[in-house]
């Protein structure tokens, strides 16, 4: 008897055992809490400095940027990129998570709003201008499959970086609406002409609908009144190195339609475009009008 009893005493776990199971169970679950608890708070840190630059674009101190993203981990002393993403994934803080392992030094937040909301992204400079935008647009590329990715010029003040979320939010606004433009927008955005058109439009927005009213604004609103096809030809006859045959052949139309079209532009806008001088103010009026199409009244 005395050696079945000591047997089912030697079972069971003894007070000492069970008190330090629970203990450990309490520290890790404590742990955990804290962890959190840390980031959630550092979450909404990093959300309330994201739209305190997209709220006051003009009003915060580069020094203090530089500071507050320091004590994020994102050192912006040498500039950065703005990228912001629309989202249509349903995993937002996988594609937050995806940015911060693929982009040392980034800092990214998920926004919430419309159907999965977006995501923004600080990325600091890597080097040089050269290699930062060339870096933001290779991990932009990589997230087109979780939604519309944009992204903005290099800015090497951190104090504009307000206006670098401006100008990626609008070259968002035109990804998502430019299949009926009438361009090769989608391809085109990222060159020189159209970057320099987006800085203006960020911080001087009237200069650009000031020089699309002086180019084709009224070419844009004849086409629209009378259905007709100037917009499209002139296109055309640029992207084709001022071939009319060329350009008559893209849009399925005699040499001598392209002509009288050519023509109608001119009296409409006051620029010849077998001008050089003019060409080019046209060109450049067609690149104002896809970036600012999706605000124009219809």
């Amino acid at each position: 008897m005395r050696a079945a009893a000591s047997v089912t005493s030697g079972a069971s776990s003894p007070p000492e055992a069970v008190e330090f199971l629970h203990l450990a169970a309490v520290a890790a679950l404590t742990e955990v809490a804290v962890e959190e608890a840390r980031e959630e708070v550092e979450e909404n840190v990093r959300g309330s400095f994201l739209e305190e630059l997209r709220e006051r674009p003009d009003a915060i101190d580069p020094a203090d940027v530089v500071r507050r993203a320091a004590r994020l981990g994102c050192d912006l002393a040498a500039g950065a990129v703005v990228l912001c993403a629309e989202l249509t994934s349903e995993r937002p803080r996988h594609v937050v998570a995806l940015i911060a392992s693929e982009y040392a030094g980034a800092l990214a937040q998920h926004i919430e709003g419309g159907v999965s909301g977006r995501v923004y992204a600080l990325l600091p400079s890597v080097g040089d201008q050269t290699a930062t935008v060339a870096a933001a647009r290779g991990l932009a590329g990589r997230l087109q499959r979780h939604g519309v990715v944009a992204v903005s010029s290099f800015y090497a003040d951190p104090g504009e970086l307000g206006r670098a979320i401006q100008e990626a939010e609008l070259v968002l606004e035109v990804l998502q609406r430019g299949d009926g433009l009438g361009g090769p927008i989608q391809e085109d955005i990222g060159t020189g002409t159209y970057r320099l058109l987006f800085r203006v439009l960020a911080s001087h927005p009237e200069e650009v609908r000031s020089f699309y009213e002086d180019t084709v604004a009224a070419i844009v609103r004849y086409d629209d009144q009378y259905r007709t096809d100037l917009v499209q030809t002139l296109e055309a006859y640029l992207e084709h190195n001022c071939n009319m045959n060329a350009t008559a052949a893209a849009i399925y139309a005699h040499r001598h339609t392209v002509a009288y079209r050519l023509e109608r532009v001119k009296e409409l806008s006051g620029l010849d475009p077998m001008q050089t001088e003019d060409r080019e103010r046209l060109g450049l009026g067609l690149k104002a009008y896809r970036i600012i199409a999706p605000g124009l009244p219809r």
